[in-house]
């Protein structure tokens, strides 16, 4: 039943304007931090991918890289392409600026989406009143209604939750996962990567 899960994809785009430089090349432990996310990924699934449109930095990586058919579109555009190279029912999502894997969360995800006898869009978060759009599953019947919502100029998630079933995990049953709160913690900002580096005993983390 698991095989219908096997896929996950560390999705390494953006601009990093707020970053003030690419969020790509930050590394921890050495790695680049879609590789890192990517390794610890590979505990939990049979295959994993990175989505960047500069391949190149990966040329020595042990994962496959694929990059976005359509361009320009935000992180929409890097799941439409995880979906069409993947080939599982439903297939895992993260971005490479969300560095705390939780592995004991996805299996929960899992078991979710398991407990349910069709098929569903997939399984997102809510924290704050608000849809998290990755650390989530997507199912690949989501392909041809992300591709439609594209063609027509509409980058916004919400849109798309509205044209399918999605499962939702309420913020009160994300605690006994994640007491710190960090598994959404996005580095997009300065003040984001000064956070992360708090937490120096665990990880180390520079940009190259």
């Amino acid at each position: 039943m698991m095989k219908r899960m096997d896929t996950a994809v560390v999705l390494a785009g953006g601009n990093s304007k707020r970053m003030k430089f690419n969020k790509q090349s930050i590394t921890i432990g050495g790695r680049l931090i879609a590789v890192y996310i990517a390794d610890q990924l590979s505990q939990e699934f049979d295959r994993v991918l990175i989505n960047s449109n500069t391949p190149s930095l990966y040329q020595d990586s042990p994962y496959e890289v694929i990059s976005d058919k359509i361009t320009g579109c935000g992180p929409l555009s890097g799941i439409l392409a995880g979906l069409a190279a993947s080939e599982s029912d439903y297939t895992y999502f993260t971005g490479c600026d969300m560095p705390f894997v939780n592995l004991t969360y996805i299996r929960y995800l899992k078991k979710q989406l398991n407990a349910v006898s069709h098929m569903t869009g997939g399984i997102l978060t809510t924290t704050r009143g608000l849809f998290e759009p990755l650390n989530a599953f997507y199912s690949r019947e989501l392909t041809a209604p992300i591709m439609d919502q594209l063609n027509l100029g509409y980058r916004q998630f919400y849109k798309l939750y509205g044209r399918a079933e999605m499962l939702y995990v309420p913020e009160d049953a994300v605690q006994e996962f994640d007491p710190d709160g960090l598994m959404f913690v996005n580095l997009n900002t300065m003040a984001d990567f000064e956070k992360y580096l708090f937490y120096g005993d665990y990880y180390s983390i520079s940009a190259i």
